[in-house]
């Protein structure tokens, strides 16, 4: 396992990518989860927990939890949807300016390590994490579609959000 395991070494990146990501959100007094939660809604605009949750590959319960912290801070604001069940997230003027505030930070970051790896290292990156999504996806689908059923739109979002 370990070396060869994509998925242990998946995690093991996606672990040092958040840590440095986190230390450089710091002054703006986000985490990186924070930071692609409000992003993702800035993307979407007002949008169900559902679909961010399945935008951003999380189950419903973990993002809830997270949303509800980011409510707490006057980032996000929940309001009814169009069906009584659904709830609509939106980003809240503090929200849009924690973004704003925040995007330098990431911008840092970003290109920290762009500038180690190169353009074209972060390209084939990008388009081989995109396509690892997809198929990770796409099987879970296959295997819960008598359960949740198939997470096509998933598919779709993670690879038009770049």
């Amino acid at each position: 396992m370990g070396v060869s395991c994509l998925c242990f070494q998946l995690r093991r990146a996606a672990r040092a990518v958040t840590q440095h990501f986190d230390a450089n959100f710091a002054p703006a007094g986000l985490k990186a989860t924070q930071f692609t939660v409000l992003s993702a809604v800035s993307a979407m605009g007002p949008t169900s927990i559902g679909a961010l949750a399945e935008w951003l590959v999380t189950d419903v319960s973990t993002l809830s939890r997270n949303l509800a912290l980011l409510q707490r801070r006057g980032l996000l604001r929940a309001t009814a949807g169009s069906d009584r069940r659904v709830r609509d997230i939106r980003l809240t003027a503090a929200g849009r300016r924690a973004v704003a505030r925040a995007y330098p930070f990431w911008q840092r970051a970003q290109d920290r390590i762009a500038g180690e790896l190169g353009a074209d290292e972060i390209r084939s990156a990008l388009a081989a994490l995109s396509r690892i999504t997809q198929h990770a996806i796409a099987a879970t689908g296959e295997k819960t579609a008598g359960r949740r059923g198939p997470r096509q739109i998933a598919v779709r979002r993670a690879t038009s959000i770049s």
